[in-house]
């Protein structure tokens, strides 16, 4: 890819998301930090999308767009996050990087229009919680977890503050460690509605809700709405003003670039914009997996480190495989997987893999001695189990599917390389190739949506006029919910075929339209194949 066509949003607002879908539906490569891992599963999987997770200093931010020869970078950073702006700012400067700052739509007439007198104006954090000292009452604080530590200068903090967070276990682990725990700790994905800010405020009796000035996107409006139809006061904290872009103008900004880019090279890769492929993961250097020299061991391909020394020799007396085992059953693990596993010293993995790890054994070899079971498939989880355990020299992960496809394995492989410890990757058999020969399809051309762990916008899938597509579902009857979706947008007679639990015993594989399908239930693990009424597929 040349440098012309390279940009990076910083982000993981819904500003930034917006972003990164326009240059995913264009085919334009874009490098996306967020800090959390809840801002990147805000994120689309999507071709072209390389993210890179974890809160970075001016340095390292300096290295990121070095690395990835970014040459415009969008700073769409939440409109409170000013020591991030400066040193994104200050970061481009120094590398000669092209700066914009996308900035978030003002309502400032939100609270006067709503809430005609019943809010106090506060400059910062500190000036909200020295207000609030001087009342009395509940307070539900909806600015989030980095500055709730402000309010444990007030009397009685714990009785008296509800806090609304993001609901990602390291913000909650912060907040329990600053005391705000249990019934006091609301953990929810906004924006909220009206209705729901209401029945928050009713639910814990509260009298009073701080907000930031976080205009649309932050739903700002709903929450001041809300605490006037319960009756409450409001303290909203101001945002001080700043220059910047639209997102439709950063959007034009960022379409220019991308053109010059052509223009200049000819070059630059582009994607059909379909939203159904995996979301990359960035790794470092060109943002591809893995290095780019790799040596063979034992039919897996190892990065190699480009340093010398003790944490390299440690790192290579190690075999960690991350291996996909198909849909679970010892019957879909391929002969290389199962090999890797039977000479193991630990398998790590959510507790779904290590009983389908137990069967394999039970069934195939119940006299061997099985290897040591570990519940853990979070990245960090992970990381911190290898490390606490020196002593095992061969480990497996796994993943259901195929390590490739929606697997939690480019996350964890990300990690790996962060701690300098080299690994290799087993492919297994994937749902949908699975569900295809069930049905006896070629899927070669089908596109694929998710809809599982993710929004899915049902209505512009229809709009995309594609005559075959698969949807994977997740959670209890998550297949019913997509149906009824489907029905919604004007698809009820879509043709959906469902396969339910597939390779286990109770596999079972039913038909019919959406609108029949979306009063049916559905097990959790469920794939849909869709076709549109009339078409006929050519296998």
């Amino acid at each position: 890819m040349d440098r012309a066509c390279r940009l990076a949003v910083f982000g993981g607002t819904q500003e930034g998301r917006i972003l990164a879908e326009f240059c995913a539906a264009r085919g334009i490569p874009v490098w996306v930090s967020v800090v959390s891992e809840y801002g990147r599963s805000l994120l689309p999987d999507a071709p072209g999308i390389f993210v890179r997770r974890g809160a970075m200093e001016q340095d390292e931010m300096r290295v990121f767009l070095r690395e990835n020869g970014i040459r415009l970078c969008v700073d769409a950073t939440h409109p409170y996050a000013k020591r991030a702006s400066e040193n994104i700012f200050h970061a481009c400067e120094t590398e000669g990087v092209r700066y914009l700052r996308c900035t978030r739509e003002e309502d400032g007439r939100a609270a006067g229009r709503v809430f005609s007198g019943g809010v106090h104006m506060a400059a910062d954090v500190k000036e909200a919680a020295a207000f609030l000292e001087t009342v009395q009452g509940g307070i539900l604080v909806t600015t989030g977890s980095r500055e709730l530590a402000a309010f444990t200068v007030m009397k009685d903090y714990r009785e008296r503050i509800f806090a609304r967070v993001l609901p990602d276990s390291g913000v909650i682990r912060e907040c329990e460690a600053i005391g705000v725990r249990g019934k006091h700790l609301i953990a929810m994905q906004g924006p909220f509605s009206q209705e729901m800010n209401e029945a928050m405020i009713r639910q814990t009796g509260v009298s009073w809700l701080v907000t930031k000035e976080s205009g649309r996107a932050g739903g700002f409006e709903e929450k001041l709405a809300a605490a006037a139809a319960c009756g409450i006061g409001a303290v909203v904290i101001k945002r001080s003003r700043e220059t910047g872009l639209s997102v439709e103008a950063a959007r034009r900004e960022i379409l220019a670039c991308a053109q010059e880019g052509e223009e200049a090279e000819g070059d630059c890769v582009k994607g059909d914009g379909r939203a159904g492929d995996a979301c990359g993961e960035y790794s470092g250097g060109m943002g591809i997996k893995g290095a780019d020299h790799t040596q063979e061991i034992s039919g897996c391909a190892k990065p190699v480190s480009a340093n010398d020394g003790e944490e390299e020799k440690n790192a290579d007396s190690r075999d960690i495989v991350l291996a996909g085992i198909g849909m679970g059953p010892a019957g879909q693990m391929t002969l290389e997987v199962w090999e890797a596993l039977r000479k193991c010293d630990a398998v790590l993995g959510a507790e779904r893999m290590l009983k389908a790890a137990e069967a394999a054994f039970c069934k195939f070899h119940a006299h061997e001695k099985q290897p040591e079971r570990i519940a853990a498939y979070m990245e960090d989880d992970i990381a911190k189990e290898l490390k606490a355990h020196p002593e095992w020299k061969r480990i497996v992960i796994l993943f259901s599917g195929d390590s490739g496809f929606y697997s939690g394995a480019s996350r964890v492989s990300a990690r790996l390389e962060e701690e300098g410890m080299a690994f290799c990757i087993l492919p297994g058999i994937a749902s949908i190739s699975f569900f295809a020969a069930r049905m006896k399809k070629s899927w070669q051309n089908v596109p694929v949506y998710t809809a599982h762990g993710r929004s899915l916008d049902v209505r512009a899938m229809l709009a995309r006029g594609e005559s075959e597509m698969f949807v994977l579902t997740g959670g209890e009857n998550g297949a019913g919910r997509f149906c009824r979706e489907l029905t919604e947008a004007g698809g009820g007679d879509i043709l959906v075929t469902a396969g339910e639990n597939l390779a286990y015993p109770e596999e079972r594989i039913r038909s019919g339209r959406a609108g029949e399908m979306a009063e049916e239930s559905f097990s959790p693990l469920c794939l849909l194949y869709l076709e549109r009424p009339g078409e006929e597929t050519v296998l």
